[in-house]
């Protein structure tokens, strides 16, 4: 994981990306709603960084202006 970002203090998710070029991650996000002690992939593709604001859910961006959101 490249990144993780809390929008309160149960919801969050976490990111990762292509470290290798040669080994991609297509599945690299996950999401938590019980502040960590489990997690669920969300979305495909690879994404470096994320930034969550309480109320308005998470955002995370990837390679190529891979943009995803997360919300509520």
């Amino acid at each position: 994981m490249f990144a993780l970002a809390f929008r309160d203090r149960v919801h969050g998710l976490a990111v990762g990306g292509d470290f290798r070029p040669d080994r991609t991650s297509p599945r690299a996000a996950a999401r938590t709603t019980d502040g960590g002690r489990t997690r669920r992939t969300v979305d495909t593709g690879s994404y470096d960084t994320v930034e969550c604001i309480a109320d308005l859910g998470c955002r995370a961006a990837g390679e190529q202006g891979r943009v995803a959101r997360l919300e509520r």
